[in-house]
């Protein structure tokens, strides 16, 4: 099974990467999806749509070379957002630590930074499952 990469994958996502699903990052870049984009909710059930600003190229492009925009602040917006959405939640501090530096470093590609979400995401699953 072959999944296209995602910016905070959701749990159903997880669970089929952890079955052996292979991230296809030789795909043609599709836009409006959840390879640059995730919800969150806040505290009050609010669902905030979180979208990293990707440089398209003109004609077709591979998903493994589009790369991440930073004319906008976008950076900011969304560690500040997850901040109010998720500061008061079980374990945010402790991955907090891991996520802040996705927000102070600048990825050139947007499967750089979706590995990082990835690897972060795997480890909350797992240990809220324990």
């Amino acid at each position: 099974m072959m999944l296209p990469t995602a910016y905070w994958p959701d749990r159903q996502w997880m669970e089929a990467y952890w079955a052996g699903a292979t991230i296809d990052v030789d795909e043609l870049y599709p836009r409006k999806g959840a390879r640059n984009r995730c919800w969150i909710e806040d505290l009050q059930g609010r669902r905030i749509l979180l979208t990293v600003p990707v440089l398209h190229a003109r004609g077709k492009q591979l998903t493994r070379d589009v790369e991440i925009c930073y004319q906008k602040n976008w950076q900011h917006r969304h560690w500040n957002a997850l901040i109010s959405a998720y500061n008061r939640t079980p374990y945010f501090f402790y991955f907090a630590d891991m996520i802040k530096p996705l927000y102070q470093k600048q990825e050139r590609f947007l499967v750089d930074l979706n590995y990082k979400t990835i690897e972060i995401a795997s480890l909350y699953y797992k240990n809220v499952e324990e």
